[in-house]
C-alpha cells in the first residue's frame, strides 16, 4: 500500500441501538493506478465534530467527495443514518442504487466550500 494513501481502521464503540451518522465500509478509491482510499473504514457518530488532517494527496478532499456523491468508489459502501448511500450488498455483489435513491440521500447532504469567493455571485 502507498504511504499516501488514508488507511483508517480504528472503531469507535456505538451505544446499544446507537446509529451512526455517517459510516464508511471497506471503500476503496482508486485514480487510475493510484489508491488514494484502501479498505477505508470510519465511523462517525451523530453529534460528533470531525477533522481530516494530511498531506495533499492523501484523500481528505475524496472522502468529502464520495460523501456528496460527487465521486464513486471502486469497493465498499457509504451508509448515512444506516442507509446506503449509493451501493448495497445483494447476493454477495455490490449493485448500485437506483438515480431516485441517490437524489434523496443528496437531499440529507450539505457541504460548506473552504473558499467563498468560488462563485462571483
Amino acid at each position: 500500500m502507498p504511504t499516501d494513501s488514508f488507511t483508517h481502521t480504528g472503531a469507535i464503540e456505538l451505544a446499544e441501538g446507537e446509529t451512526p451518522a455517517i459510516r464508511f465500509n471497506r471503500i476503496v478509491k482508486r485514480f487510475g493506478d493510484h489508491t488514494v482510499l484502501d479498505g477505508l473504514d470510519f465511523t462517525v457518530r451523530k453529534g460528533d465534530r470531525v477533522t481530516l488532517i494530511g498531506p495533499s494527496g492523501s484523500g481528505k478532499t475524496t472522502i468529502l467527495r464520495l460523501v456528496m456523491t460527487l465521486e464513486e468508489s471502486q469497493d465498499g459502501y457509504i451508509l448515512i443514518d444506516d442507509k446506503p448511500l449509493t451501493h448495497i450488498e445483494k447476493d454477495g455483489k455490490r449493485v448500485a442504487l437506483k438515480d431516485k435513491h441517490r437524489s434523496q440521500m443528496r437531499k440529507r447532504i450539505g457541504m460548506v466550500f473552504q473558499q467563498f469567493n468560488l462563485f462571483p455571485n
